[in-house]
Order: structure tokens, then sequence, then C-alpha cells
């Protein structure tokens, strides 16, 4: 069962935070189209929270959606890594060991530290073309956004089981 969610949940991430994946091998046409028209949804569902959350006059709004495309185009590629993160962990959830949780733990803190690179970057762009404020406003929205999805992604990853060693003690 657990297995299951995770299939589910890998399915799941690759339609929220993924660019579309390089090996169309292990899913068919149908499926590509499918996940991509998701993935279209959830740019569309973002840059109408983007818009209703950033007041920008004409001028300002021609100099930040290039950015923000830009942006969201680089944030999508790290879903490559999160979802050959979350399929690590789905093949080895049974039988988690001290070795594979740190190398898990490791590559999380690499992605993660690689998508608040990122956020740095453009938000340097932003900071310099429109000033700190509305690059302090797009850091909040993005990252309450993001917030979100990976609550909503948090809750569907259960727990590693309890080892062989902490059943003994």
């Amino acid at each position: 069962m657990k297995r299951l969610m995770l299939v589910v949940l890998l399915a799941t991430v690759a339609v929220a935070v993924s660019a579309p994946l390089a090996s169309a091998e292990s899913h068919d046409d149908a499926t590509m189209q499918y996940q991509e028209l998701l993935r279209s949804d959830l740019r569309a569902e973002k840059t109408a929270v983007m818009t209703a959350a950033m007041p920008l006059t004409t001028e300002q709004a021609d100099i930040f959606w290039p950015i923000w495309r830009e942006y969201q185009f680089d944030f999508e590629t790290t879903g490559d890594a999160m979802i050959a993160l979350l399929q690590d962990y789905a093949d080895n959830l049974e039988n988690m060991d001290d070795k594979k949780a740190e190398d898990l733990a490791k590559r999380s803190f690499d992605l993660q530290k690689k998508r608040l690179d990122l956020r740095k970057k453009y938000w340097k762009k932003i900071n310099k073309q429109l000033g700190g404020v509305l690059a302090a406003r797009f850091m909040q929205v993005d990252g309450q956004l993001t917030n979100l999805i990976n609550v909503q992604i948090g809750s569907y990853v259960p727990f590693i089981e309890k080892t062989a060693v902490e059943t003994e003690h």
C-alpha cells in the first residue's frame, strides 16, 4: 500500500514540479501529454496567483514577467532531481538502512540548496530591475506557493518504518 502511495506521489510530483521528463521510454505518449497538460494548468494557476499578488505597472510588468518565466523554467528543471530522490526513497522505503537514509538526506539538502540558490539569483535580478519591495513581495508569494506544493507532496510521503535496531531497544 505504501509503495502504491509513493507511485501516485511520484506521478503528482512529476506533474507539479518537473519539466517534461527526459526519458519518454517509461511513459507512453498519452501519459506524457496528460502530464504536460497538468503542468500547464499548474503554471497557469501559479501565474494567476502571482498576477493577483504583484501590483505592477505596465512598465514593471514588461520587466517582471520575462524574469518570472525564466525563473519558472529554471525552477522546474530541479523537478527531475526531486523525482529521482522520491523514486529512490520509494524503492528503499521497506528496507531502509543508515547508509541509504544518509544518502537520501544529503541529496535532499543539496536539492534544497540548489532551489534556495536559484531563488537568491532571481531575487537579485528582480531587485536590480524593480527594487527591493517588489523583489521581496515576489519572494513572499513564490515562497508560499512553493511551501503549499511541498506540504501537498509531504502529506503523501510515509515515514520510514522502525528499523531492526529500534525495535530491539
